[in-house]
């Protein structure tokens, strides 16, 4: 009898922080057979797949476009197939930065 593997994590979610408009990818590649299906949560909320400046790639990863200051927070991935599930630590996605800086010239 030949057993496939259960999902294990090839790159899972890590902390960082990340500047205001830039585009990050915070990673979860996950392994196994049959290929796992991968979700992602934002704190204890489901992220659909695709949102307004986010998507959660065909790899796994989860791809910012755009980082906005409301992206703060903690997220975590799972991946899973008939074999079983795997579920990342959280990772703290800090963001740093103003988003537009403004230097005003007051003469007298």
């Amino acid at each position: 009898m030949f057993l496939f593997p259960a999902p294990y994590f090839i790159d899972p979610p890590y902390n960082a922080t990340v500047l205001v408009d830039q585009e990050f990818i915070l990673p979860c590649r996950v392994a196994g057979s049959p290929k796992p299906t991968i979700k992602w949560w934002n704190a204890y909320e489901e992220m659909r797949r695709h949102g307004s400046n986010y998507r959660i790639q065909k790899s796994g990863n989860l791809k910012f476009m755009r980082i906005l200051p409301q992206h703060r927070g903690y997220y975590r991935c799972l991946g899973s197939n008939v074999n079983g599930k795997v579920i990342s630590n959280y990772a703290y996605l800090q963001v740093d930065g103003m988003r537009h800086s403004v230097i005003f010239n007051l003469r007298m």
